[in-house]
């Protein structure tokens, strides 16, 4: 089956977000297919998109966006965001039957027009992709929560780093509920009002040994609806 996306932290403030991923794509049981930087900034509508779980489904969504011509802002886009997210899904459960697909959820960070606050939308596939819709003060969340351990929130790039270690670890070794891949390199990316930056702060040491573990060529994700017999 498909390609799983896995690690994501993000601090959410009034004016900035701080987004931290992984770059592993792993399948089904876990093993390495590719390396994928997993954020998506759409620079033209101050916006930027994530997606955990079945990543063909979410980057579907990232293209139908980049092609959808008059969009404004992220409440433009998610206006409709729903709608798209189920079809699109359904059509993917479709195309890969009988076998499971597994979760998906899809992360917006972005400043509505004429406006200097961040909002945030997340829309998951257990619920339907019924947007759920955050302005305003800090939030900050670990994809996937540590099991094994008490979360401290990170306060540096060295606290970062760390922690990712640290789920790495459990995930590979301790994990009960769910395990997934981690690995790679670890980007952090900014954004803010009219400015998105990303930066590499980490990339593990067994990236030369995972990459020569990947397929030589994989399956390359269309759209269902492009899939022709």
């Amino acid at each position: 089956m498909g390609d799983v996306m896995s690690l994501l932290f993000y601090v959410q403030t009034d004016t900035t977000v701080q987004i931290v991923t992984d770059t592993l794509v792993s399948d089904e049981n876990r093993d390495p297919m590719m390396y994928q930087h997993k954020v998506k900034p759409f620079p033209h509508l101050n916006m930027i998109g994530v997606v955990t779980g079945f990543g063909s489904f979410g980057y579907q969504f990232f293209q139908d966006i980049d092609f959808t011509p008059g969009l404004r802002d992220i409440e433009h886009v998610n206006e409709t965001a729903q709608e798209t997210l189920r079809d699109s899904f359904k059509g993917w459960q479709e195309y890969h039957a009988p076998v499971d697909i597994g979760h998906a959820t899809v992360h917006l960070f972005g400043f509505p027009e004429g406006s200097e606050k961040v909002v945030r939308y997340i829309y998951r596939a257990k619920n339907d992709f019924a947007p759920e819709r955050h302005e305003g003060g800090s939030s900050m969340a670990v994809k996937p929560p540590p099991q094994q351990f008490e979360l401290v929130y990170p306060d540096s790039p060295d606290e970062i780093v760390a922690l990712a270690i640290k789920l790495r670890d459990e995930n590979d070794e301790l994990r009960t509920e769910y395990p997934v891949a981690i690995g790679g390199d670890l980007f952090v990316t900014f954004l803010s009002r009219n400015s998105s930056e990303t930066h590499r702060i980490y990339q593990w040491p067994d990236h030369a040994e995972m990459n020569a573990a990947m397929p030589e060529s994989i399956y390359k994700p269309r759209h269902p609806v492009d899939v022709t017999e």
